[in-house]
């Protein structure tokens, strides 16, 4: 697996990197170095362990994740220009990128420190890079077809009308992933390698001298609130197995039931709102779940984002009625009430809006309530 951190300048990239890879790149001063750092290692596991024991092969090969940490420019740096190593970054497998919430007056930021607003500039650019990629290509499509005799056009112009929305949604800003393709488009088009096509995982970087900060831990509540709901989408899309077309992507969450992928992520969703709501009231509750809708609609799916806005608005009504009248009893109680009631009424809304079907309702209604007794457990011992 290819992996490449990215982000803007002095977001953290580098020093990501050499904690993940044990290295020692060289930081650069501004934050704008040009290097891009390779590293690979190798992925322990037991069982390989175990099974390399138990039949004495001549070679065990464990697995291997290479990191790039590609540089910072062409990611809201000075330099506006397509740099040389983007056609490298269109060669990983995923992306990571690093938004940065800490605070150091030895590490100077362009402007105010905002995780969000820094995710959106990444994101532009990715799309900036795919667009220009589109255009040369429906440009020459428009060109071979010119010369195509008619009974042999048809697939050319399969392929510009493709195109054609592509370049529409990129120009909007909507990412790629936004598109519901078949696996033939997926395969026609993989040789393009796009970039906004590519799975994502965001890591918030924070100062250690944050975690002990009540501050702080308010506001990656908020944060991590907000990425939970795209996050969740995200993985309803890439991640698990492809049952239906046009269905959601399963996972096993015990009881002999699938649920949508997402579930998880949307169980931890349900305990952050619960804080953000304890932080800062519930319309700040309601404002994380706006940006995390309109952050669903550029990074997975339009139609997504509608369920997610209409299964949060609801559960947020039910968490209302649940969560703040038992909050001033009990913590953990107030978590797992509002957890069950909102589990159940969120799974409903969202399945039945996104997929028209509650087929899996019953693995993602288990897979929340675990999440959330898990939660609740933390938040008893605590108290």
């Amino acid at each position: 697996m290819r992996l490449g951190i990215i982000g803007l300048p002095q977001s953290g990239k580098t020093s990501l990197f050499n904690a993940l890879t044990g290295g020692e790149a060289p930081v650069a001063a501004g934050g704008y170095g040009q290097d891009t750092h390779v590293a690979v290692v190798k992925v322990p596991d037991a069982r390989l362990d175990r099974l390399t024991e138990m039949f004495s092969p001549k070679k065990t090969t464990p697995a291997e994740v290479h990191y790039l940490d590609f540089p910072g420019a062409g990611f809201g740096s000075r330099d506006r220009s397509e740099v040389a190593w983007v056609g490298q970054l269109r060669t990983v497998d995923a992306l990571v990128i690093v938004v940065r919430a800490f605070t150091d007056p030895s590490v100077p930021n362009d402007g105010p420190i905002d995780p969000v607003a820094a995710l959106e500039k990444v994101q532009l650019d990715l799309v900036v890079a795919d667009l220009a990629v589109v255009e040369r290509k429906r440009t020459r499509l428009e060109s071979d077809l010119k010369k195509t005799k008619t009974a042999e056009r048809a697939p050319i112009e399969a392929e510009i009308a493709l195109f054609e929305e592509f370049q529409k949604s990129l120009e909007e800003g909507q990412p790629l992933r936004a598109h519901d393709l078949s696996p033939d488009q997926l395969r026609d088009i993989r040789g393009f390698q796009f970039l906004t096509l590519k799975p994502v995982l965001v890591l918030v970087n924070v100062g250690e001298d944050q975690l002990g900060d009540r501050t702080a831990i308010e506001e990656l509540a908020f944060v991590g609130y907000v990425l939970t709901i795209p996050g969740a989408n995200l993985m309803l899309v890439h991640v698990g197995w492809a049952v239906d077309d046009g269905g959601p992507r399963l996972l096993p969450v015990g009881f002999g039931l699938m649920a949508p992928s997402g579930v998880f992520v949307v169980g931890v969703a349900l305990w952050l709102r619960d804080l953000v709501q304890d932080y800062y009231g519930t319309r700040w509750a309601a404002a994380a779940i706006g940006i995390g809708v309109v952050l669903t609609a550029v990074l997975a799916a339009p139609a997504l984002a509608v369920a997610s806005a209409c299964a949060f608005a609801v559960s947020e009504l039910s968490d209302f009625a649940v969560y703040t009248p038992l909050r001033s009893r009990s913590a953990w109680l107030a978590t797992v009430a509002s957890g069950v009631v909102g589990g159940v009424v969120d799974s409903v809304t969202f399945l039945f809006v996104a997929f028209g079907s509650l087929a899996f309702v019953e693995g993602q209604v288990v897979g929340k309530v675990l999440i959330t007794c898990v939660v609740a457990l933390w938040r008893w011992r605590a108290s």
